[in-house]
């Protein structure tokens, strides 16, 4: 007479909904509803007119899938699809120099007196006037040329225009050389040119110059930490807001200092 044995759960064939896979749906489960996470918050942030807050989630998203960061890895520059296969990401250049200005800004120890935006015209690199120029003057100051020589060697590769804009703050200034805040502002503008294209030898054709004296200031000038943040030299690169890449602040406002 033959004998039937019944077979313990998990030998043999199928057992369960999973089959022989275990859990391994889940994996792929997992993967839809993080893409889905990352999507949908997207396009909340993406709705919101907040623009830096909006450039810090770009950013973060940028940093978390193209340098391994959700992984705490190194950053490759690659990322490896279905089979293994390795691709390589086009990192904007936009992104290179917002990125670099910060890191140049941590190893000078210039948090304070450079910081790097968007705004509409395109990516914006802000130098505080105390870093750049003594009260009243518009010539660059010797401790400001490795800052302009290395943030030059970083903006030169990257297409498009270049603007250089200067601004005070709302005290009345006149002197010999300047009789009103509006050819300080616009000297000042001028002296960043000059050294990106006459001592560096960067092609003259893609830069303009603007000054604006006071009335342009980032925050109201009624404390003399204001007015420090409002005396500052931007240079815009105009490139940026057709690549349409945002970017994150990367150091805080330039600290309080003696007068324009």
């Amino acid at each position: 007479m033959a004998l039937f044995r019944r077979a313990p759960a998990g030998e043999g064939g199928s057992s369960g909904h999973g089959g022989g896979s275990g859990g391994r749906w889940l994996v792929s489960y997992a993967d839809f509803v993080t893409l889905m996470f990352g999507f949908f918050l997207i396009l909340w942030a993406s709705a919101d007119q907040n623009q830096e807050k909006f450039s810090e989630l770009a950013l973060a998203f940028q940093k978390a899938f193209n340098s391994g960061a959700m992984l705490g890895q190194q950053g490759t520059g690659q990322i490896v699809g279905r089979g293994g296969r390795q691709g390589q990401i086009q990192i904007s250049p936009f992104t290179r120099v917002s990125e670099t200005a910060g890191e140049i800004a941590q190893q000078m120890g210039l948090t304070d007196d450079i910081s790097v935006g968007m705004r509409r015209e395109g990516l914006v690199i802000t130098l505080s006037g105390s870093l750049l120029f003594d009260s009243g003057k518009a010539d660059i100051r010797p401790q400001a040329i490795d800052v302009l020589s290395r943030l030059a060697s970083v903006i030169e590769p990257v297409p498009g225009d270049i603007r250089i804009e200067g601004h005070t703050d709302n005290i009345p200034f006149s002197s010999e050389e300047f009789p009103s805040n509006w050819e300080l502002s616009t000297g000042r503008a001028a002296a960043v040119l000059r050294y990106f294209t006459e001592t560096l030898g960067m092609p003259a054709e893609r830069f303009q110059i603007a000054g604006y004296a006071e009335y342009r200031p980032l925050v109201p000038n009624d404390t003399r930490e204001n007015r420090a943040r409002n005396r500052r030299v931007e240079i815009i690169l105009l490139g940026a807001a057709q690549n349409a890449t945002p970017t994150v602040e990367a150091a805080a406002e330039p600290k309080a200092a003696e007068k324009p």
